[in-house]
């Protein structure tokens, strides 16, 4: 638990803290209130609880994490508020003392405060709160019914079906003879439970049972079972469904744009530089030059600027170019997410543009000197329109792009095919809808106007 995020109950809500860990020690701060009162509390209850001051309440924890034989690590808990909000009665203190679950994701234990309260509280990860979404939902969060309480599922795995009755009927006949024969097996006493009393010791040491008891209480429950098969079963699906998208993938045939051609002899030689648009346009621009100029590309996506930087000297090789047509834009002004996400929504204030247009300008004065060393004739192909409705890009984008990049190659004489100029006025005929990519019509007509730039240069004009 190298830093958590933690979310935290008591009688009144769900607070969030954050708790950090060096060594043994464990120390952290809350955050605030973000939900509560919880509607079902008798206000009996909550005239008993000292008030969650709307979110003010400030406190710091401190406290020692013990690493255990078993999965289930302990650790110790001492929250002390910052302000005196108990007036002659002194400061609020609090004592939790937990058990980590298995998985690290939660943590439950006995909480007694100075005010003389007590009971249990449960800890829960920022990525697993999910697992208890159902008590932030006012008409559900009463209701202990099996059928009616959606319970935690394994990290990683959603939608599970709520209750038993909806997990049994969910699992196909090989999981559920497999639960089912289990339970025979070491439940004992027949009260849907097995504890480590009632099986051999080494059973409740194994990774697949700790995986499976969730709470970390030592005691395997139906439902927990079935949770497990569920899960299993539908990682089974997945590998299967992957397995199978492999095998569809290896049945079809390879892009023809991304194959090496051997050079005919005699043939000026010609270079594609560019991103997927390149990649749709790279055959029909073959067909185009057929006995006019070998046709070359990068093979593979080239991104952004930034992955030219790294990879230019190796796309250039050693061989003489007569020609470069290139272009870098779309993947420079899409937006990417505070974590690395692709496509973020643009409205979102923690994402980014993967390049801003600031170093996408320096980043085309390096890429356009190191291409002039060749002494090939060199073509800039501006960036193509982001259409209404594009995922992680911005409409108007690819303009504010190639306004720069227009400057960086005046000043650097090289020539420039229009491209975005070109397909503006028949995106509707050539575009996807929502989408930057193009039909294979398009991307064909795309390729005409490609060939006539490389034709224009080859002939001296």
């Amino acid at each position: 638990i190298r830093r958590m995020d933690h979310f935290c109950d008591h009688g009144q809500g769900m607070h969030k803290l954050t708790l950090k860990q060096e060594g043994e020690n464990l120390s952290g701060s809350h955050e605030g209130l973000i939900y509560g009162p919880y509607p079902w509390i008798d206000s009996g209850v909550l005239d008993r609880i000292p008030p969650a001051d709307g979110g003010e309440l400030k406190a710091s924890f401190s406290g020692t994490f013990f690493k255990t034989s078993s999965s289930h690590n302990l650790f110790y808990l001492h929250r002390k508020n910052l302000s005196d909000r108990r007036g002659k009665d002194g400061p609020f203190e609090a004592i939790f003392t937990a058990t980590l679950s298995a998985d690290g994701q939660t943590a439950i234990g006995q909480l007694v405060n100075s005010g003389g309260q007590y009971g249990t509280m449960l800890m829960v990860r920022r990525k697993a709160l999910s697992r208890y979404k159902h008590l932030l939902e006012s008409d559900t969060a009463g209701k202990t019914e099996s059928a009616g309480t959606k319970k935690p599922g394994e990290a990683g795995v959603d939608d599970l079906p709520q209750g038993v009755e909806a997990l049994e009927a969910a699992l196909n006949e090989e999981r559920m003879a497999q639960a089912v024969e289990m339970f025979e097996k070491l439940d004992k006493n027949k009260d849907g439970k097995i504890t480590d009393k009632e099986g051999p010791p080494a059973q409740f040491q194994k990774p697949v049972w700790i995986r499976a008891n969730i709470n970390g209480d030592m005691i395997l429950s139906w439902e927990e079972e079935l949770i497990w098969q569920y899960n299993t079963q539908k990682k089974a699906a997945q590998a299967d469904d992957k397995a199978k998208a492999k095998a569809r993938a290896k049945k079809r045939p390879p892009n023809p744009a991304m194959q090496p051609i051997e050079d005919v002899p005699g043939l000026p030689r010609v270079l594609l530089i560019g991103d997927s648009i390149s990649i749709g346009y790279t055959v029909g621009v073959r067909e185009e030059l057929k006995g006019k100029a070998n046709v070359h590309r990068v093979l593979t996506n080239c991104g952004p600027t930034i992955k030219g930087i790294d990879l230019i000297d190796n796309w250039l090789g050693e061989k003489k170019w007569d020609v470069i047509h290139f272009n870098w834009g779309l993947h420079d002004l899409k937006y990417m997410g505070p974590k690395g996400q692709n496509l973020a929504d643009p409205k979102d204030a923690t994402g980014r543009q993967q390049v801003p247009i600031d170093e996408y300008e320096k980043h085309l004065q390096t890429l356009v000197a190191r291409m002039k060393k060749t002494g090939a004739q060199m073509i800039w192909c501006s960036t193509t329109p982001v259409p209404e409705g594009a995922r992680g890009r911005v409409v108007g984008d690819s303009v504010k792009y190639n306004a720069v990049a227009a400057q960086v190659m005046q000043t650097n004489d090289v020539a420039i095919d229009d491209l975005y100029a070109f397909a503006q006025p028949q995106l509707t005929k050539i575009q996807k809808k929502a989408d930057v990519h193009f039909s294979p019509a398009g991307s064909k007509i795309l390729a005409a106007q490609v060939a006539n730039s490389i034709n224009a240069a080859l002939d001296g004009n």
